[in-house]
């Protein structure tokens, strides 16, 4: 079983205003979750010190897994693209494939869903920003971290391929834990309850929650 464990965690970009202080909560179990709190609560920079980017100013995060052949690291699919800039869009994704030894007959299958084939030989500032997000998504599901963070992934993109990015996502959670943040629910997420809320308290009050969407196992259900 994964678990991820914040204990009296303060985190910022200047220790002289720390964005927040002495967070706590526990997350259990692969899945897909939903981080929900108010704008400015610090979302995306928890999300940031889980996958390592961010060093605490004071407390910790530990990510870990009971089971032996598990992964026990984390990343994150941040919101704003990040393509190897002199490579085309084709050779980006082959590239994630590869180094994560993802299915390449899956990705196939994503390119033709969210109509990349047109886009593969180009170079990341020759196509459009909805495209440009379309591929950096692609780029994500390939990892194969045992908690897959992602900041708002649904900036940009249009209905359909809103919903087929989300059931992507939720196929994640089937194996690890992922967590998203967005300040839409999709759609095709938003009537999708599978377990209670999880507090994540600072001072002995909420600041954010955890919800859990879909276990592992049930992808079914988005």
């Amino acid at each position: 079983m994964y678990e991820l464990d914040i204990s009296g965690l303060s985190l910022g970009y200047s220790r002289d205003t720390p964005i927040f202080t002495g967070l706590n909560g526990k997350i259990s179990g692969a899945g897909l979750y939903l981080l929900t709190g108010k704008n400015g609560a610090g979302k995306s920079t928890l999300l940031e010190a889980i996958a390592g980017y961010l060093r605490p100013l004071a407390g910790q995060i530990n990510f870990s897994t009971n089971e032996p052949g598990r992964d026990s690291s984390a990343a994150l699919v941040r919101t704003a693209p990040s393509l190897v800039p002199f490579l085309t869009v084709g050779d980006n994704l082959r590239l994630f494939t590869k180094r994560f030894g993802a299915d390449r007959d899956q990705l196939d299958r994503d390119i033709a869903e969210l109509e990349l084939e047109p886009h593969l030989n180009k170079l990341s500032h020759e196509v459009s920003t909805g495209t440009l997000r379309k591929a950096w998504l692609l780029c994500g599901l390939q990892l194969n971290h045992g908690l897959i963070g992602f900041d708002e992934p649904f900036n940009g993109l249009d209905a359909e391929s809103t919903d087929y990015v989300c059931a992507r996502i939720a196929e994640l959670g089937e194996r690890v834990m992922v967590i998203v943040v967005s300040h839409v629910v999709p759609s095709a997420w938003a009537a999708t309850r599978d377990g209670a809320s999880v507090p994540l308290r600072s001072g002995g009050e909420q600041l954010m929650a955890v919800r859990r969407l879909v276990s592992a196992g049930k992808t079914r259900q988005v």
